[in-house]
């Protein structure tokens, strides 16, 4: 079944229930096709104003949605310790334990790791509209020095880091 088709078959079972428990159809209204015309002759320019504190809205909600990733990863590792730290509270065989234990490491730095790249992507998305509006990259000529590069790549490393040690103790964990 297509995305397309679960999404109609949701918004006729969310028609259903709104119907039998008498809640009223809430459509709202965003804009009507006097209002499309207007906005269709406005210049290009007067556009982009209008729709520019949407955008960040939109740009926000995006990159809010992402950053409850490194979140989750805080909670995993909390999780490892509680199900680790006493037999007698969480009742875990050995297996169970690892198997946890597996789940939750690999999935710190799996989250931190796409929250960066998600990141690294809004920022080259950002740079691609200011080139195409420009018709130039504006960054090109700016000359970056090696700390600035390394500032700049040093959350990734540090994730890479994660991941070797995460390996590292799996490794151990499964293997001894």
């Amino acid at each position: 079944m297509s995305y397309k088709k679960v999404e109609e078959n949701f918004q006729k079972f969310k028609g259903y229930l709104r119907n039998k428990l008498g809640f009223s159809k809430h459509q709202e209204k965003i804009h009507d096709k006097e209002t499309l015309e207007k906005f269709n002759k406005l210049s290009s320019d007067k556009q982009l104003e209008l729709i520019k504190p949407q955008m960040e809205f939109f740009t926000s909600a995006v990159s809010r949605k992402t950053e409850i990733l490194p979140t989750l990863a805080t909670l995993a590792a909390a999780l490892i310790v509680v199900s680790t730290l006493n037999n007698s509270l969480v009742p875990l065989s050995s297996i169970d334990t690892k198997i946890i234990l597996t789940i939750f490491l690999l999935l710190i730095p799996i989250t931190l790791h796409y929250y960066i790249k998600v990141m690294e992507e809004t920022a080259n998305r950002a740079v691609a509209i200011i080139a195409s509006y420009m018709g130039k990259n504006p960054f090109v000529d700016i000359k970056i020095s090696f700390i600035d590069q390394f500032g700049a790549d040093f959350p990734i490393i540090i994730v890479y880091i994660f991941y070797g040690v995460v390996f590292f103790v799996l490794f151990r964990m499964w293997f001894n």
